[in-house]
C-alpha cells in the first residue's frame, strides 16, 4: 500500500470459506468465460507457510537482493506496462 499509494482492505477469512469462494469463482469463470478472481488451488497455495532463506544464493552465487520496497516498486511498475 505504501509503494502503490493505494489503500487496501485486508482481512482474514476461514480456510473453508476461502475454498468455497474459490470453487464459486471457478464455476463462474466457466459460465461467463472470464478468469476467476481466485481458484481453490491458489487458496491452498496462499494458506501454506512459505519461509525461505536467501543465504545460500548469496554465499554460493554472489546474488544480491534488492530491498523489499524497491523490489515491490519495480514489480508494480512492470505490472503497469501489462495494461
Amino acid at each position: 500500500a505504501e509503494v502503490s499509494q493505494k489503500k487496501y482492505n485486508l482481512f482474514k477469512i476461514p480456510y473453508n470459506i476461502a475454498i468455497a469462494f474459490g470453487k464459486f469463482e471457478e464455476l463462474k469463470a466457466k459460465v461467463f468465460k472470464k478468469p476467476p478472481i481466485i481458484t481453490r488451488e491458489w487458496v491452498r497455495t496462499f494458506a501454506l507457510d512459505w519461509a525461505y532463506s536467501n543465504k545460500k544464493s548469496e554465499q554460493q552465487l554472489g546474488y544480491k537482493y534488492k530491498p523489499f520496497r524497491e523490489a515491490i516498486k519495480i514489480t508494480l511498475d512492470w505490472l503497469q506496462t501489462l495494461k
